[in-house]
């Protein structure tokens, strides 16, 4: 009868808020300056924050900034960082119920939220011990821990389909010098992936698990996208040319990379199926697009955009029911790295109370010596 009355109270508190395809080689080069060459073709993370004796934490007023467009059939969490008053905090937003609250609000710097493959778990990155390093928490920004630290930053964690390793990049004490590592979050082992030169880094598990999608500089001119397989140890990069191509994702059944494409301020998502010598662009507006996200269970897809000339992004997606892009969620401050997963927040609230009272069964079962 507790859990039905708590999942029953839980229920009212939450009910009423409740392109066109071109071949790569006829694409007219772009002439890429030396500020792109030495710059990386996406929003830089923060730089790590000098220690302070006391953080500002955010009224939790601050999520009523935040707005969310209703889209019919739409379901999930979406995870994002935001600046917001000089620091880099990270924002949940339930489609559901339509709420922003804020998940993870220092120490310090945190942004580049990633969602486990069962939506219980978030990888994240901090500069709260002094280098950026991967940290992992449960769902509602709780039992927050490190993975990764030392005299190395870390950074762009993303899942295995595991559930129980992240593979991310580690600088080579030089940050134009950065590899793929991967990290067990059950026993924090470290392994390395890779051994290249220059910079490596936005990897992505394939949906099989055998292979790494990642963004790397090392064929300049321009940024290209490689895949990285786990079992050969070869690589094989499928985006490449005078233009930037960076930021992959995998589709959920691992036929397509989505990824951000261009040069200067003008960078767009494109779609491509690795092997094949065409890319389908998916955006065309002015300004910048990055980090394309799938959604768990279909084909739409979200990414960060500044088309609306003010410097800040927002979130926008890309569905396979509309015909146009939209703005899905909008704010006064610069929205980044979004994190899609399935699972709502009254479904984990259940999850969680059903396994709390597991919990006390067990505790309260007498030993087989002591039973009747």
């Amino acid at each position: 009868m507790k859990i039905l009355s708590a999942i029953s109270s839980l229920l009212l508190l939450l009910l009423p808020q409740l392109c066109v395809a071109q071949p790569l080689a006829d694409q007219e080069p772009r002439d890429i300056g030396q500020e792109l060459l030495e710059a990386d073709p996406t929003p830089e993370a923060p730089a790590p924050t000098p220690q302070k004796p006391l953080f500002p934490k955010l009224d939790p007023s601050v999520a009523l900034n935040f707005t969310i467009k209703n889209v019919p059939d739409s379901r999930g969490r979406i995870a994002f960082s935001a600046s917001v008053d000089g620091y880099e905090r990270i924002f949940v937003a339930d489609l559901q119920s339509k709420r922003v609250s804020t998940l993870v609000d220092g120490p310090g710097n945190n942004f580049f939220p990633v969602w486990s493959p069962d939506g219980h778990q978030l990888a994240f990155v901090s500069d709260r011990l002094g280098e950026h390093a991967i940290f992992l928490a449960d769902w509602d920004g709780s039992n927050q821990r490190p993975l990764t630290k030392g005299d190395y930053s870390a950074g762009d964690p993303a899942w295995h389909p595991n559930g129980k390793d992240i593979v991310y990049y580690q600088d080579e004490d030089n940050p134009k010098h950065t590899n793929l590592w991967s990290v067990n979050t059950d026993t924090l082992k470290r392994t390395r992936i890779t051994h290249f030169s220059g910079r490596n880094s936005t990897p992505t598990y394939h949906p099989n698990g055998d292979s790494v999608a990642y963004s790397t500089n090392r064929f300049w001119p321009g940024w290209d996208v490689c895949v990285f397989d786990l079992k050969t140890k070869l690589e094989k990069c499928i985006l490449k040319g005078k233009n930037s191509y960076c930021r992959p994702e995998w589709s959920r059944d691992g036929s397509k990379v989505y990824f951000s494409y261009g040069g200067g301020n003008e960078l767009d998502i494109g779609v491509v199926v690795p092997g094949e010598k065409q890319l389908q662009n998916l955006t065309s507006h002015e300004g910048k697009e990055y980090d394309p996200k799938m959604s768990r269970s279909g084909n739409d897809v979200i990414y960060c955009s500044d088309n609306d000339s003010t410097g800040s992004f927002h979130i926008s997606l890309l569905s396979d029911k509309k015909e146009n892009e939209l703005i899905l969620i909008d704010s006064p401050y610069s929205l980044r790295y979004p994190s899609w997963t399935d699972q709502n927040t009254l479904e984990l609230e259940v999850a969680r109370i059903k396994a709390a009272q597991a919990n006390q069964e067990h505790e309260r079962k007498l030993p087989p010596h002591l039973e009747e």
